[in-house]
């Protein structure tokens, strides 16, 4: 890496930004607990569910079971791991995957708002394609359609989902060598919730990066609710709005006066929507997202032919590796070997969290040459982007507001053709809070500003575009589902998740807690197209397992454990390449991308959330890592008992 130079001005602009921003963040980084809180536990109500059928099933546990796979979550971490759990030669029926939710897909059950769609390309994105025959209608698919999927996988592989169950504890067992589970089942209203304890001798923690539901801490939320109506879009109400998740035609709104709290990817899709309908909407903007635009097509016959190259062997695999290079600025890809050529894959900037094989070698000492390197290269995309911005908004006072002034890898962008055009109806309003949120609710509706600056906006119904909880890597990989898990010794996960000895193999084990492998992102991969990664974590956590069963005397009773010595090997990988990280570290305003930090910390504090990092050679540099190990064959690391 040679000297390079930035823009002056750009890059005072984005140290204003994050200055800015640094010092608003105590304002809105204090999220509710959904599940303790009695001012906003009814928004978890599932209003997808069918209880009364759900209740006619014969459930696939009691108490008392003794299964040999129990898997947390039935999203497309769940789904993979099932998946790959059989292919390696297990019996489907002795897997039971088990989900708060009264279906499959994850947070894909969960998100049905107005104007839902994957905003990566479904080729990629939607599992196991090419094995279970499945065809997307659209190139970018619709949130039903990718749910259909997932119901589609667990039908082809005979997977046996328990539902409306939530994972309570997890106890190890050493005489038995097993996993003592506690598990809690509410099948509504009409039903008692009950607690059952069953016996797992595996146990999977799948419950993906994105699992709870992320809901500001902010005052007068139960003043707003006694009056006026308050939903999260990960529980979109339908039946106030009207209209379905097939056809969003909320003409219940008509009359409403309608805010929306947050402008990334949720709202960027249901912005458009709501303002078909609304009397009036008020989009609450803390941070402007980078837009790009979206192009989109059905997927022809002629088309599908040509992205699966005519039905070759392994094509979806080397399309999906294809577009990680894409997204982690890979040396090895151009752009005439871009398979995708779409925005999403031509935007490189997001290399600066996913981590790329260009972190090879990157010590401490080039640091700061390699944060300039980084902007220089981040740039041009983040200026096309801004200009495009100010070409779709016509008033230019409110496309200034809407241009985003960070670097690009700092929030995850969007790609959509409606979502600025919105700002040019008379019925849409963009009130940006300079970095601030909203400050509180009222009876009438929110307050923005502060002192002599607040105002209040009147309201019938606030939509929470907030998001998800970013789970696995800053906290422990059972956080978001709530649980506590005790390995050897009584020692809780958590407790290692946040003490120096903090350690993982791979991302999928870690030492002191047997038989048990997570789908977390702490020292494994990440992607803007999560799929590929869980495929990765799947493949090792079979391997792994089935390896050992295969030496194992009894199979039955097989206790498989990394070893502390393998996990800190894998720990100095990680640490070897750190210093990829940090253009991300240091020049980003707080975002769930960086843990919503809101300072310098302490060097212990810098050292434990170094470790808690993602591998630094990104997902194609983690997933060759993992197929060589497999390759070995030796299970080195891993003591088989």
């Amino acid at each position: 890496m040679g000297s390079i130079e930035v823009d002056i001005s750009t890059r005072d602009r984005y140290a204003a930004e994050r200055t800015k921003r640094l010092a608003a963040a105590p304002n809105y980084v204090k999220r509710l607990e959904v599940s303790k809180d009695s001012s906003v536990r009814d928004l978890l109500q599932d209003p997808w569910v069918d209880y009364d059928s759900l209740a006619k099933e014969v459930p696939y546990l009691k108490n008392g079971s003794r299964i040999k796979f129990l898997i947390v979550g039935a999203g497309h971490s769940g789904l993979i791991h099932a998946y790959h759990i059989v292919k390696a030669g297990f019996d489907p029926k002795d897997l039971v995957v088990v989900d708060t939710a009264g279906g499959w897909g994850g947070t894909w059950y969960w998100n049905r708002y107005p104007g839902l769609k994957c905003d990566v390309e479904g080729y990629c994105y939607l599992p196991l394609l090419e094995e279970s025959g499945f065809i997307p209608q659209d190139r970018y698919s619709h949130g039903d359609e990718i749910r259909r999927n997932a119901e589609h996988i667990a039908a082809k592989y005979g997977l046996q989902g328990m539902f409306c169950t939530r994972f309570v504890a997890a106890d190890w067992n050493e005489p038995e060598g097993r996993w003592d589970i506690m598990l809690r089942r509410q099948l509504g209203p009409a039903h008692e919730e009950v607690d059952f304890a069953i016996s797992t001798q595996f146990l999977v923690t799948a419950t993906g990066l994105l699992s709870s539901m992320s809901i500001p801490s902010l005052p007068g939320i139960e003043d707003f609710r006694r009056e006026k109506k308050l939903f999260h879009a990960a529980r979109w109400d339908y039946e106030y709005t009207g209209g379905s998740p097939t056809e969003p035609h909320m003409s219940n709104l008509r009359d409403k006066l309608v805010g929306i709290v947050g402008t990334a990817a949720t709202a960027v899709q249901a912005v458009p929507e709501l303002a078909k309908w609304a009397k009036h909407l008020y989009v609450f903007q803390r941070t402007p997202t980078y837009i790009g635009p979206h192009e989109d097509n059905q997927t022809t016959p002629e088309l599908w032919d040509k992205v699966t190259k005519g039905g070759k062997p392994g094509w979806q695999a080397e399309r999906m590796v294809n577009l990680e290079l894409c997204f982690t600025d890979d040396a090895e890809v151009t752009p005439d070997t871009n398979l995708v050529q779409d925005e999403r894959s031509r935007y490189p900037p997001l290399a600066a969290v996913w981590g790329s094989r260009r972190a090879v070698g990157l010590g401490p000492e080039k640091a700061a040459e390699h944060t300039e390197w980084m902007l220089r290269r981040e740039a041009p995309h983040a200026a096309r982007l801004r200009k495009f911005i100010k070409q779709e908004v016509k008033d230019p006072e409110t496309a200034e507001k809407l241009t985003p002034w960070y670097p690009g890898w700092c929030k995850r962008p969007a790609f959509n053709n409606d979502y600025l055009q919105a700002f040019n109806l008379p019925n849409v309003t963009l009130v940006d809070t300079d970095g601030r949120g909203v400050q509180r609710y009222t009876r009438n509706g929110v307050v923005v500003g502060e002192d002599g600056a607040a105002r209040e906006y009147e309201l019938d119904a606030l939509v929470l575009a907030t998001g998800f909880e970013i789970s696995g890597t800053g906290s422990c990989a059972l956080a978001s589902s709530q649980a506590s898990c005790r390995g050897r010794n009584g020692r809780d996960l958590n407790d290692k998740w946040n003490s120096p000895d903090f350690a993982t193999f791979y991302g999928v084990s870690t030492n002191g807690f047997p038989n048990m492998f997570m789908s977390a992102g702490a020292n494994s991969a990440g992607s803007a197209n999560m799929t590929g990664v869980y495929g990765s974590q799947a493949r090792m956590t079979a391997h792994i397992i089935a390896a050992a069963t295969a030496r194992s005397a009894d199979p039955d009773k097989t206790v498989v454990e990394v070893s502390k010595e393998a996990e800190l090997a894998w720990l100095d990988r990680l640490l070897g390449n750190v210093t990829w990280f940090t253009p991300l570290l240091t020049t980003c305003p707080p975002t769930y991308f960086t843990g919503y930090k809101t300072g310098a910390q302490d060097e212990k504090e810098s050292a434990m959330a170094k470790r808690k990092l993602l591998f630094p050679l990104g997902p194609v540099g983690y997933d060759e890592a993992g197929h060589e190990y497999i390759q070995k064959g030796d299970l080195e690391g891993v003591i088989v008992h």
